[in-house]
């Protein structure tokens, strides 16, 4: 009985460590949508709509509309029709992983796979099949939703974030994400005044903020990255404006390299260039300010990366803002 319960707890163990190093592997990189899944009502049959790297769909496939063959071990079977909208439910996206205990492990190599309920964004590891059924993981013998991770569909790439955090009134809807390694952090509830904490002082070698814009002004939508090096005094805005391309290269007189020791230093370095006077601009500056001021935001999201000398500190968080 003693090594019963030895080998239950040893195998126990190992599985908290694969999903552990699973959330940290999902986090820590960006996927692509491979495609999304139908529930065709009459049927009762699962359709799968396979995309391309731009989120188009190239192709439906009936799942386990075949058996399934070491070649084929979703048992797809190729449809030469669209699935009928009117008659389905999309149920939610398929993302591969490539995650690597799976790859090294024979038994579900071909299992690398997430799927995320369209309606909750619960996130399901696949981790293999038996008799024409998915199996996904477990816990006390029941299919559960990895806990502490958060899915954000971005264009057509499935990016996961550790923090999630909404609000809506009749007017708003706010939706936060964010993620953090090493010594910077973001609360990403909504409404804190400065969500930035340090968690240790740094010593910035070099210093990036990334900021993707997408929205709209009056009835142009607007697409544009914001590159901010503050060590170098440089800002880059690039992207679109309805029919307009803008590429605006500033510089600003460099931040003074010093060790950051508290929160407000760290929001200071997040915003920098808000107060910054410009010195030189080169490009397609004109209306700029008034772009990056006023645009109706549908999505704001930031990476904010500080090169230590032997270390990275990185933070990325994404912010939804739909207005009715």
């Amino acid at each position: 009985m003693k090594k019963i319960i030895l080998l239950f707890v040893l195998a126990f163990s190992l599985m908290a460590g694969y999903v552990e190093e699973l959330k940290s592997y999902l986090l820590s990189k960006e996927f692509q949508i491979n495609g999304a899944f139908f529930l065709v009502e009459k049927s009762g049959k699962w359709v799968y709509a396979a995309m391309d790297n731009k989120g188009k769909v190239v192709g439906y496939y009936e799942l386990m509309g075949t058996k399934p063959s070491p070649s084929n071990p979703f048992g797809w079977r190729a449809l030469s029709h669209a699935v009928p909208i009117m008659d389905s439910q999309m149920m939610g996206y398929f993302v591969y992983i490539g995650f690597g205990p799976d790859i090294l492990d024979p038994a579900r190599k071909a299992y690398s796979w997430v799927f995320i309920d369209a309606k909750t964004g619960a996130i399901y590891k696949l981790m293999g099949q038996k008799r024409g059924y998915f199996e996904y993981l477990q816990e006390d013998g029941k299919t559960v939703p990895l806990k502490g991770i958060f899915f954000h569909k971005e264009g057509n790439k499935a990016l996961f974030y550790s923090c999630m955090d909404s609000f809506e009134d009749s007017n708003f809807s706010i939706r936060k994400f964010s993620k953090q390694s090493g010594s910077i952090a973001y609360e990403c509830s909504v409404g804190l005044q400065n969500p930035y904490h340090l968690l240790a002082p740094i010593e910035p070698k070099s210093i990036e903020i990334k900021d993707q814009i997408v929205g709209r002004v009056a009835f142009d939508r607007v697409e544009l990255n914001v590159t901010r090096k503050p060590l170098e005094g440089t800002v880059h805005i690039q992207g679109v404006v309805g029919e307009k391309e803008v590429d605006c290269l500033r510089k600003h007189k460099p931040l003074s390299s010093q060790k950051i020791r508290n929160d407000w230093q760290l929001r200071f370095v997040a915003d920098w260039d808000k107060e910054a006077a410009i010195l030189k601009e080169q490009g397609s500056c004109v209306g700029v300010d008034e772009l990056l001021a006023n645009p109706l935001f549908l999505g704001f999201k930031r990476s904010l990366i500080i090169q230590e000398t032997n270390s990275s500190d990185s933070l990325v968080f994404w912010k939804d803002i739909s207005k009715f």
